[in-house]
């Protein structure tokens, strides 16, 4: 009877510091970056600014020739949110003078990673927006970069609909 009571204290010992090792490892997923902060007291203006929900393939068709859309609004994605059914909604902002921009949806925190790097290192652009979901234990990042030299502009206007840019932990 011992016996078997030691070993279910062992096994529930086991147990307690698998579940604390992958709780740890699923939190260490997303500390590397806050998301944007949104704030509740713009949240009129910013429900004005959002398009529709688009489903995945709409959204897609939109980006497939994102040039030629966004040079016809004039206008690009400051902030894009997802939901976990992969559809999202875009708060596009017009541009004035005409700069770079980047934006990328549905990335996993490695890929995120890769194209920061690509974006501001290499291609000297600033992470406006950031929009992270957690799907099915995953973090999914969906962010906008703009040139530097832009971004204190562009950043006021999201900050008038109560959207502050990310930061950054490590």
């Amino acid at each position: 009877m011992n016996i078997k009571i030691i070993a279910l204290i062992g096994i529930i010992l086991v147990l307690f510091s698998f579940t604390k090792c992958s709780t740890e490892k699923n939190q260490n997923l997303s500390t590397f970056v806050e998301a944007s902060t949104i704030d509740t007291i713009h949240s009129i203006e910013r429900e004005n600014k959002f398009t529709r929900w688009l489903s995945s393939k709409e959204y897609q068709s939109r980006f497939k020739n994102k040039s030629a859309f966004y040079k016809r609004h004039k206008s690009y994605p400051a902030y894009i949110e997802m939901d976990t059914l992969g559809n999202r909604r875009i708060i596009d902002i017009p541009y004035e003078p005409r700069f770079h921009w980047r934006c990328t949806s549905a990335r996993s925190k490695d890929e995120f990673k890769k194209i920061h790097i690509k974006e501001t290192l290499n291609r000297g652009k600033k992470l406006l927006s950031l929009s992270i979901i957690n799907k099915d234990g995953i973090n999914i990042y969906t962010g906008t970069w703009v040139s530097k030299d832009v971004f204190e502009r562009e950043s006021k206007k999201l900050k008038k609909l109560g959207i502050t840019p990310p930061k950054f932990l490590e």
